[in-house]
Order: structure tokens, then sequence, then C-alpha cells
């Protein structure tokens, strides 16, 4: 539970659900899901990065203790650094 009284993965499935409906791509919906896992649960940095990539690892790891306002504002800019990127070709 969280302290809200809500059980704790409606928040982080609704955090993932969200990101899927603004278009993010699946790293950061991926993310969006474990956003809250380092913090409140068994997962450590080396598991999340062995089993979904480094960056579904770096992307819980930078949003870490912060509020969702800030981590939204940080999966947004990872967003637009993405777009632009693949603008580029360099991916």
């Amino acid at each position: 539970m969280r302290a809200s009284g809500d059980p704790y993965l409606e928040h982080c499935v609704e955090t993932a659900v969200l990101l899927a409906i603004i278009g993010a791509n699946s790293s950061v919906v991926a993310a969006g899901l474990l956003h809250d896992s380092l913090d409140d649960s068994f997962l450590s940095y080396d598991y999340i990065f062995k089993t979904f990539g480094a960056g579904v690892a770096d992307l819980v790891e930078g949003v870490r203790g912060k509020s969702f306002s800030c981590f939204l504002m940080s999966l947004s800019i990872y967003c637009v650094y993405i777009y632009i990127v693949e603008q580029i070709g360099l991916c």
C-alpha cells in the first residue's frame, strides 16, 4: 500500500498507461511501470539493467525519489532526445 492508501501496483500501472497514451516508446513505458521499484521493492538497478536493458534501468535510476511531475519532466526530456536521435539517423 502507498501512503495514500492506494494499492502500490495501481499507481505504477497508471503511470505506464499515461505514458503510453502520450506516445512514449516502450522503454519509457517500462520505466514508468518500474519507476518506484528501486525504493519500494526488492528490485535492484542491476536486476532492472539485466532484465530490461540500460535505457530502462537508467531512466528508473534517473527519476528515483523524484515527484511525479519531476518524473514526467525527466521522461519528456528523454522522449525529445530519442526523437532527435531518430530524426538525425543515429539509431
